[in-house]
């Protein structure tokens, strides 16, 4: 929600990791690909008197989370660039595949990307955010791993599941890298 002190806070982390800043770390690599991963909206501060964003909607919330990376993967130009996991979140709820709001019940045939705490992520959100990072950071198809990914199954996702979230990553990687 403050995207000045994430432009800020995330080129000192990258000045850091590439050891370009003023304390000298002894194991930075000038040549590592540094990403910023753009994280989702929590429901605890969207849809709880007092949270940050209450009152606005997910796609609200996510707007600002994704605007203030790209700011920052742009004026920090030693980024490699921004992974969009929060605005593949949203395209799944969009797309019926993921339940919007956790705290009304979760409808029976979405899966739930959060988990208890309603702020980090549940097995299916950690899925989708792994083959978001899987696929900007390889350039492959997530859609490549298939309904029966040792990853998926691990979490305990069906073939559907894994098949619909894969989707939802190669669409929402299409639709970022859009002009």
């Amino acid at each position: 929600g403050n995207p000045a002190s994430l432009i800020t806070y995330s080129g000192l982390l990258e000045q850091f990791f590439h050891g370009s800043d003023v304390n000298a770390n002894a194991n930075a690599n000038p040549k590592a690909n540094v990403w910023l991963l753009a994280t989702w909206p929590r429901p605890d501060q969207i849809y709880q008197p007092g949270g940050h964003w209450y009152g606005q909607t997910l796609e609200q919330a996510a707007a600002v989370l994704s605007n203030g990376y790209k700011a920052a993967a742009t004026q920090n130009r030693g980024t490699a660039g921004m992974i969009p996991v929060g605005d593949a979140f949203v395209r799944a709820v969009g797309q019926g595949v993921a339940d919007r709001n956790p705290y009304d019940g979760v409808d029976g045939d979405k899966l739930n990307l959060w988990s208890g705490d309603n702020h980090h992520a549940s097995a299916a959100g950690s899925y989708l955010e792994a083959l978001m990072a899987f696929a900007r950071l390889t350039g492959r198809d997530p859609r490549s791993l298939g309904s029966g990914s040792v990853a998926a199954r691990a979490m305990n996702l069906t073939a559907a599941q894994t098949t619909a979230l894969q989707e939802v990553a190669y669409r929402q990687l299409l639709a970022s890298q859009a002009p």
